[in-house]
């Protein structure tokens, strides 16, 4: 499983990583990569990811995130809400590289929305 890092997730939510807007919230993050690298995020090689991740036992949403080279989980929509570092289980669906993104609308995301839903489902009842 990879590792979530809080630390370098809650540096890049300092941009304005709004509640409920997860998958534009790292695509903006992944686009703006060089505003981070001062920050000790270096961002270069990072995947957008989309896919689900469990927030409580049993309770699974669809949701985007960052995922590094090393397979390190950058989140920052649920770094802006969380008091500190909670271990989640993510299932990662689809990944683009910055470059696949180029032209795509924010409000174009999730990219994989039926494959989303069905994912969901299938975790939720345990199918996975």
């Amino acid at each position: 499983m990879s590792a979530y890092d809080f630390e370098r997730s809650f540096e890049i939510a300092k941009i304005g990583c709004p509640n409920g807007y997860c998958f534009p919230n790292a695509v903006r993050a992944l686009r703006n990569r060089q505003r981070f690298v001062k920050h000790t995020v270096d961002l270069r090689g990072a995947k957008y990811i989309e896919g689900c991740v469990e927030i409580d036992q049993g309770i699974i949403i669809q949701h985007g995130w960052i995922e590094l080279e090393n397979g390190t989980i950058l989140d920052p929509t649920l770094a802006a809400i969380d008091c500190g570092k909670i271990e989640r289980r993510y299932f990662p669906l689809a990944r683009y590289s910055r470059q696949e993104l180029i032209g795509k609308r924010l409000n174009a995301f999730p990219i994989a929305m039926v494959e989303l839903a069905q994912q969901q489902t299938a975790l939720s009842r345990g199918e996975i």
